[in-house]
This record gives structure tokens, sequence and C-alpha cells, in this order.
């Protein structure tokens, strides 16, 4: 075999290579490894800021819950609350109307028999007068327990106002002057009794009472319209 020669020249150049190649793989193996490290410390930090989103969706979400649960008792407590104030304001009206309608009515039914037979027995125009006189009496405690009535309604439908809505304050108004009028009305027919009496029309009473049943009447109306307007606000809520 013949001797190879190699010239310094090539040997150089390929010490050189040899040298460049080495430097570059030091170089891409720094760059990787830097570029690993860089990867590393941001998955780290992609799962940190992964756990601290998650850790904040559940504290928003317990606070969601919480504050769900909130309204829905609070809710409750108003629904409840409501139901329990507007079904004993109706109770009171209903206890108002039975003392009113049977009490008053009895007594209504008393002092006009009263009236009547000492009208009849009466002679002169004095005694007539006397007679009529006492059942002015009589009959002025009914219009005073009708004005107590009164009084007591409007206590009810002022503790009602506080946590009503216009809709059912605008008929809580309507209620009240339905009320007054009736009094008005019921007032009015007592004081003409000793002259239906004495004239013995059964038209003229019939005639009178009319003003009365009729007021009677518009007040119940607007107690069924309450009512609707009542159980509407219960559903909203």
């Amino acid at each position: 075999m013949g001797n190879l020669n190699i010239s310094p020249e090539v040997v150089r150049g390929l010490s050189t290579g040899v040298v460049s190649a080495i430097i570059s793989g030091l170089a891409v193996h720094l760059v990787e490894k830097v570029k690993y490290s860089r990867l590393k410390r941001d998955n780290k930090r992609l799962v940190q800021e992964g756990e601290e989103v998650k850790s904040d969706y559940s504290k928003q979400l317990e606070e969601l819950k919480r504050d769900h649960q909130l309204d829905l008792q609070k809710r409750k407590y108003r629904y409840e609350s409501k139901t329990r104030s507007y079904s004993n304001f109706f109770a009171k009206i209903d206890e108002m109307n039975t003392e009113i309608n049977i009490k008053s009515g009895e007594k209504m039914q008393m002092y006009i028999a009263e009236y009547t037979k000492n009208l009849m027995r009466s002679v002169t125009e004095k005694e007539q007068q006397k007679a009529t006189v006492n059942y002015q009496k009589r009959t002025q405690s009914l219009m005073m327990d009708a004005s107590a009535g009164l009084v007591k309604l409007r206590h009810e439908t002022s503790e009602i106002r506080l946590h009503a809505s216009d809709a059912v304050v605008k008929y809580l108004d309507l209620l009240e002057s339905g009320y007054s009028k009736l009094v008005d009305e019921g007032n009015h027919l007592l004081a003409e009794m000793p002259q239906l009496m004495e004239s013995k029309s059964e038209e003229v009473l019939q005639l009178l009472q009319a003003p009365l049943l009729q007021q009677a009447n518009v007040v119940e109306y607007i107690k069924g319209e309450l009512i609707k307007q009542m159980r509407l606000e219960l559903q909203e809520i």
C-alpha cells in the first residue's frame, strides 16, 4: 500500500470543521436546553395559572351558590311575609264586616222594632218626638261603631302599604274610599229611618236603600280586584 499523504491545509481544514461542528452542536444543545427550561418554566406557570383559575372559579361558583341561596331565602321570606300580612288583612276585614253586618244589623232591628212600638203607642206629637229622639240616640252608637270600623280599616291598610306595590296601594285607596262612602250611606239611611217609618212607604224605603246596596256591591268589587292584584304580586316574587 502506498502512503497516504494529507496536506497540512487539509488537516487544518478538517480540524476546523470538527471544532465548528462541536461548537455548533454545543450551541444547538444549549439553545434546546434553554428552550426546554423555558418551556418547563412556562408549563409550570401555566399549571399554576390554571390552578388559580380553577380556584377562582370554584370560589365564584360557591359565592354564586350562596348568593342564589340567599336570594331564594329572601324571596321565600318576602312571599311568606306578604302572604301572611295579606291573609291577616282580609281576615280583619271579614271580622269588621261581620261585626258591622251582624251585630249592627241585630241592633238596628231591635232599635227599629222599639221605635215602631213606641211610635204606635204614642198619642201626642210630643210622645212621637220623644220616640224619635230616643231612636236617634240609640242609632248614634251604630254610627260611632261604623266610624270606628273605618278608622280600624285605615290602620290595617297603612300597615299593608309599607311593602305593597303601587297597584295594590291604588286598590287600598279605592277600598278605603269605598268603605267611607258605604258608612256615609248607612248613616244617611239610619237618619232617614224615622221619616220612613212615619210615611210607611215601601217605595221610598227601597229608594233610600238603593245607594247603600249599590255601594256595598262596589266595595265587594274593589275587594275582588285587590285580591287579584295581591295574587299577581305574590306570583312575581
